[in-house]
């Protein structure tokens, strides 16, 4: 699953979440609300007490269900920077093989043209013997 479509999913179960959670508080609490109360003035208070509660409760579980989020989101940025941090090392190691398989490759160079120039003196020297 690529990132944009988790973040997605992220914001799509918050936002379910807390209309499931709206609308089964404004079903059972205006039902209770009821029973407790038929008078007008009491039933204003306490709806005012169920109106400060339901933000009470669903800015507490908003929280919780962010901090987890929040949590998965720098537990993955944790495993992404020790990700990076082992692939640069690994490339460091890899450049200074790099380089020193290059200097291995030049001095073996300087050795085959020293060997050539070795070689031809031979040659010429054994050809002038001949001669």
């Amino acid at each position: 699953m690529d990132s944009q479509h988790d973040e997605y999913n992220v914001a799509l179960k918050v936002s379910l979440t807390y209309a499931a959670i709206a609308a089964l508080w404004i079903l059972f609490s205006d039902r209770a609300a009821s029973l407790f109360s038929a008078d007008m003035a009491e039933l204003t208070i306490i709806n005012t007490f169920k109106g400060w509660a339901f933000v009470v409760v669903t800015a507490l579980l908003l929280y919780l269900q962010l901090r987890f989020f929040i949590r998965r989101i720098i537990s993955a940025r944790h495993s992404l920077f020790t990700a990076h941090r082992e692939l640069e090392a690994a490339y460091e190691e890899l450049a200074a093989t790099e380089e020193e398989l290059r200097q291995q490759y030049d001095a073996l160079e300087e050795q085959v043209a020293a060997v050539s120039a070795s070689e031809q003196k031979y040659h010429s020297l054994f050809d002038h013997m001949l001669n």
